[in-house]
């Protein structure tokens, strides 16, 4: 079931770097974690084929919170200045099925498009009507 949020149907896909949000949202499943171990995340578990830049996970980052996808909280770090670690919420985590489904439905898509670009030939009832 999609999620009842007002976005969720431009949400999933459209925009600019739009991995970035579902990517974070699989990272956050696994543990909670401030920015930069979530980019080494990211880069880990889609074997460096994708990195997130910095300013792009931070926006998304604000944007799942005001949504209320995330939640964030200041912490002491052991050496240097304080953190803020981000942890997914049971909302978030719908938004993650929901973004599973739509990137299995466009991968069929694009696997049935790609099929159609290599045969290169028409279906035969395309073939009988003269297109």
């Amino acid at each position: 079931m999609m999620h009842e949020h007002s976005e969720t149907s431009t949400r999933c896909g459209g925009r600019r770097g739009a991995l970035t949000e579902p990517l974070i949202l699989a990272a956050l499943q696994r543990t909670e974690a401030h920015g930069y171990d979530l980019r080494t995340a990211v880069t880990e578990m889609t074997g460096g084929a994708t990195a997130v830049d910095a300013g792009g996970l931070y926006r998304t980052l604000r944007r799942l919170e005001e949504d209320g996808f995330v939640t964030s909280e200041w912490k002491e770090a052991e050496s240097g200045p304080q953190r803020r670690d981000y942890c997914i919420t049971p909302e978030g985590r719908e938004l993650a099925d929901d973004w599973a489904q739509h990137l299995r439905r466009r991968s069929e898509l694009l696997s049935l498009v790609a099929g159609l670009l290599e045969s290169g030939e028409p279906e035969a009832s395309e073939a009988e009507d003269g297109r």
